[in-house]
């Protein structure tokens, strides 16, 4: 079979052909045109968007883009060139959080055995700098809601539980008018779970990072001691109706707040046990190698011993005098250690553990850094800080 290509004078006889028949279509035009002279002038043409731009993707060939801008391009650019974006405010600021907290009744509750709870209202002003929508975390997630999320400001506002159920969320969308300096007001009520003693009364709570922050409890006791852990940088006890009012200032993150007869056992201390972590994970591409210090408060007598669990996959690799180990057990993802301690004379103990896990040597695949926890303490009395470093060229 016999296969012919057009040569290049074919292929411009082709173009001369199709100029030609563009001449003769504009002076068709042009007569028609003429023609119509006297007869109304035709409706003005318009674009109809979206304005559509071309651009060639890895074998040549043009796509067309619609809606590109300038400032879209500059933003590939500088992801591509791995430059910084310039700085820009976040989406929505907690600007203030006022919590509320009524404590009087709690010790009736106790009394008949019931679980004691407390009501608590949580007010946060929010600023939104852009429209779209822009969420908040509100932590918050000792507080049991007892009614809908109540919204003051512009546009929509939705409440949710965060993915890992540590607390709520808040979502704003501001209206189109307003979406470039909006402010909202949330107000969410609950119930919020309190520790109740003959001598004192205890509760914790995770308050949002505000610019500005307020707790204000009333109790039943005239004259309490009021210890609060981190310590408020301001705090006012004043008398009340039925008791006193209780106003601590500047507090975020996670709160503890005791409130006893002032002169009592440990003043100005919770009896109740609970832990902290200060942790270390060093990451060299192969393994993740943790030291960390385990500080127990508050134990009571007779306790020698406690187990501790691990970080998922991690294997011990000792403990610091004095403490020692005296078993291990668990799975892969949930290992303990169980270590004998030595307590002083507050019922406070601190265990250095060390320990480590292998790595995805690729970097792929994520890894658990917490997860250390003491058996027997309720996990809302525990808390702590982890610090990870990365050696060589590795990141976080």
């Amino acid at each position: 079979m016999n296969t012919s290509f057009p040569t290049v004078p074919a292929v411009r006889r082709v173009r001369t052909g199709c100029a030609a028949m563009w001449r003769s279509l504009a002076a068709l035009l042009l007569v028609c045109a003429v023609a119509g002279a006297d007869e109304a002038p035709p409706p003005a043409l318009s674009e109809v968007g979206p304005e559509l731009f071309y651009m060639q993707d890895d074998g040549g060939r043009l796509v067309p883009v619609p809606g590109f801008r300038y400032r879209d391009f500059i933003d590939l650019l500088r992801m591509k060139e791995g430059v910084a974006a310039p700085a820009q405010p976040p989406a929505a600021v907690l600007e203030n959080v006022v919590v509320k907290i009524d404590a009087r009744g709690v010790a009736r509750q106790a009394d008949r055995g019931w679980p004691a709870t407390c009501p608590a209202s949580v007010t946060c002003t929010v600023r939104q700098t852009r429209g779209g929508w822009a969420s908040l975390p509100l932590e918050l997630g000792d507080l049991l809601l007892s009614a809908p999320a109540r919204h003051e400001g512009p546009g929509r506002m939705i409440v949710d539980a965060e993915p890992e159920r540590a607390g709520y969320r808040a979502w704003f969308d501001a209206d189109a008018a307003t979406s470039g300096d909006a402010r909202h007001t949330v107000v969410l009520e609950g119930r919020l779970p309190v520790d109740v003693t003959a001598a004192h009364e205890s509760f914790a709570i995770r308050l949002p990072t505000a610019v500005a922050s307020l707790l204000e409890v009333q109790s039943s006791r005239s004259a309490p001691q009021v210890s609060a852990q981190p310590a408020a940088p301001e705090e006012k006890i004043a008398a009340a109706d039925g008791g006193s009012l209780i106003t601590l200032a500047g507090l975020g993150g996670a709160v503890r707040i005791r409130i006893g007869e002032r002169g009592g056992p440990r003043e100005g201390a919770d009896p109740s046990p609970r832990a902290t972590v200060e942790s270390v994970v060093r990451v060299d591409g192969r393994n993740a190698t943790t030291e960390a210090v385990v500080r127990v408060e508050g134990l009571g007598p007779g306790t020698d011993r406690v187990r501790i669990a691990l970080p998922p996959r991690a294997t011990l690799g000792g403990v610091r005098a004095p403490a020692a180990v005296v078993g291990q057990g668990g799975t892969t993802e949930e290992p303990f250690v169980d270590v004998a301690i030595e307590r002083d004379a507050d019922g406070d103990a601190a265990i250095g553990i060390q320990c480590q896990r292998p790595l995805d040597p690729s970097g792929a695949a994520p890894f658990e850094a917490l997860g250390f926890a003491v058996q027997g303490i309720e996990s809302w009395r525990q808390w702590g800080r982890v610090s990870i470093l990365a050696d060589g060229d590795w990141q976080i």
